[in-house]
């Protein structure tokens, strides 16, 4: 059994038979926009964090990897806290919304997966 799946089922069990979905949906819209506004703070206030568009003068000739890697490891402890704090608020809410759709959400995963090496050897 994957970690996801060991996850999915506890939010089964703990978190998504106390709510409806429209409550799922709309905790899935609040964390969203608190992750973007994590994002924006970190970029704006701390300056950890730059975004393609100051990095596009920069940098030339980005690639996918290497803009990742900047946004990865461009970071400060406090700002990759608060990033990673909401990330999982997300994920929380996700993973609710496939348990009410009986979707696995390792299943997800997987077919992303599949779906970005397909993309990416296109582009080769």
């Amino acid at each position: 059994m994957l970690l996801i799946d060991i996850f999915q089922a506890y939010v089964d069990d703990k978190v998504t038979n106390k709510q409806n979905m429209s409550e799922i949906l709309k905790e899935l819209n609040e964390n969203s926009y608190n992750l973007f506004n994590v994002i924006t703070q970190c970029e704006i206030q701390c300056g950890c964090i730059k975004s393609y568009d100051t990095l596009e003068y920069e940098l030339k000739n980005i690639n996918y990897d290497q803009l990742m890697k900047l946004y990865i490891n461009s970071a400060c402890d406090e700002c990759r806290e608060k990033i990673e704090a909401q990330i999982g608020k997300c994920i929380l809410s996700l993973t609710s919304v496939c348990s009410l759709c009986g979707i696995n959400i390792a299943d997800i995963f997987i077919k992303e997966h599949r779906n970005i090496q397909h993309h990416c050897s296109a582009n080769k």
